[in-house]
This record gives C-alpha cells, sequence and structure tokens, in this order.
C-alpha cells in the first residue's frame, strides 16, 4: 500500500516542488470544509482528498508545482 510520505516522495522524485507549512495549512482549511471533500482511489489505496479532481490531500496540498499535474498546483474548484 502506498503511504504519504511515498506520495510526497513521488512529486518530488517527478521534479516537483512544495509548500510551505502556512500555505499547506491554509489549504487544509479550505479543502477540509469543501463539499468536495471524500475519499479518492490512488492506485487501490484509499486516501481524502477532492472527488473534483481525484488527487488525495496528502500531496494535493503539499504540492506547489507538479509535472503531472499540469504545473502549477491549483484547486479545480478555484477556491485557492
Amino acid at each position: 500500500m502506498i503511504s504519504t510520505p511515498e506520495l510526497i516522495a513521488g512529486i518530488i522524485r517527478a521534479g516537483g516542488t512544495l509548500v510551505g507549512k502556512a500555505e499547506h495549512d491554509r489549504r487544509a482549511e479550505i479543502c477540509n470544509g469543501c463539499e468536495r471533500r471524500g475519499t479518492v482511489d490512488v492506485l487501490g489505496a484509499k486516501f481524502e482528498g477532492c472527488t473534483l479532481c481525484g488527487c488525495p490531500f496528502a500531496t494535493k496540498l503539499w504540492a506547489k508545482w507538479h509535472p503531472l499535474d499540469g504545473g502549477t498546483v491549483k484547486c479545480p474548484a478555484k477556491k485557492w
């Protein structure tokens, strides 16, 4: 099963960058109150995440730039 540290390491290995803790916490507050929050499947593992884009919060909230996500990571509902 994939773990959160493995998902974050995957962002870095792919050439992505991370946001700081303050930005992570700001995003988490918004996402935790969102109606699109739910369970998403990532390679057979279940995570809390965004049901609109399918991204797990374990990576979405930490990622700043990710080559597999089209560059700059943004909320698909434009909340952050």
